[in-house]
C-alpha cells in the first residue's frame, strides 16, 4: 500500500494499489460494518471483493485519522445522487481502475476525483466528438495521433472529477463545460455555460501520476 503526498493545503490526494498486501495491524474487514461486509459480500469475484474491502477499510482509516476517531466509528452516508459524503467532514471523494485506488480529502467545501488508465479505445475519432465540446474538440485534433488516447483521458478525468465534485443529482452535459487537455495545465476548468456552474467558483486539477494513467481533482473554490 502506497500514498502521494499532499498537493495543496487545502487538500490532498491518496493513492493506494489494492493488490499490494495488506500491513496494517487490525484486518480490514474488521474495520467495515456489518451492511458493508454483506453488501460487498454479495459481489460475484474474489478478487473485486477483496479490493472492495481494503478500497472501505483504506477509506474509513484515513476518515478516521482526519477525524481524530477510530475508522470503524466513521459515520458514512450516500446523498440521494449517490455520493458519498461523512457528516461533519471533512469532504472526501473516491475513485478506483483496477487495483489502483485514490482518495480526495480536505477542508474544500466540496471535493470529486477520478483515475483512468490508459486503455485502446476502439474509434477513438468518434468517440472525441461525441464527448468533447468544440473546443475541447479542436484543441483534441491539434495533438499528433500517437498522443491523442492520453489528451482523451486526460479530458474525461477532468470533466468526471467535476461531475463527482458536484453530485447531488446534478446532470452536467460534458459538451456545456471545457477543460484544457494539456498535461501540465494549473487550472483546466476553462469555459461553462452551465447556469449553476461557473469557473470562478471550482477548480479542475490534474494530480501527478504515471505514464499510463489519469488523475484529477475538482475543488470548490467557494
Amino acid at each position: 500500500m502506497s500514498s502521494s503526498p499532499p498537493q495543496h493545503d487545502a487538500w490532498k490526494i491518496l493513492r493506494f494499489y489494492l493488490d499490494d498486501p495488506w500491513t496494517f495491524p487490525e484486518p480490514p474487514d474488521a474495520l467495515l460494518t456489518a451492511d458493508e461486509q454483506a453488501r460487498i459480500g454479495r459481489l460475484k469475484f474474489p478478487t473485486l471483493r477483496r479490493r472492495a474491502i481494503h478500497a472501505r477499510a483504506l477509506l474509513r482509516m484515513t476518515l478516521g485519522s482526519a477525524r481524530n476517531e477510530e475508522a470503524e466509528a466513521v459515520e458514512l452516508r450516500v446523498s440521494s445522487a449517490g455520493k458519498p459524503h461523512c457528516p461533519g467532514g471533512p469532504a472526501f471523494n473516491i475513485a478506483h481502475c483496477g487495483e489502483r485506488f485514490v482518495i480526495a480529502i480536505g477542508s474544500a467545501p466540496s471535493i470529486g476525483v477520478d483515475i483512468e488508465v490508459f486503455a485502446p479505445l476502439e474509434d477513438l475519432e468518434n468517440l472525441a466528438k461525441h464527448v468533447l465540446s468544440d473546443h475541447e474538440h479542436r484543441q483534441f485534433s491539434r495533438f499528433a495521433p500517437t498522443h491523442r488516447l492520453a489528451a482523451f483521458y486526460r479530458a474525461w478525468t477532468r470533466k468526471e472529477s467535476l461531475l463527482k465534485a458536484v453530485g447531488e443529482g446534478l446532470y452536467l452535459p460534458l459538451d456545456q463545460f471545457s477543460v484544457d487537455l494539456d498535461a501540465d495545465t494549473k487550472q483546466a476548468f476553462i469555459e461553462s455555460r452551465l447556469e449553476n456552474v461557473s469557473v470562478e467558483d471550482w477548480q479542475i486539477l490534474p494530480v501527478p501520476s504515471a505514464d499510463d494513467e489519469a488523475i484529477s481533482v475538482a475543488i470548490a473554490a467557494y
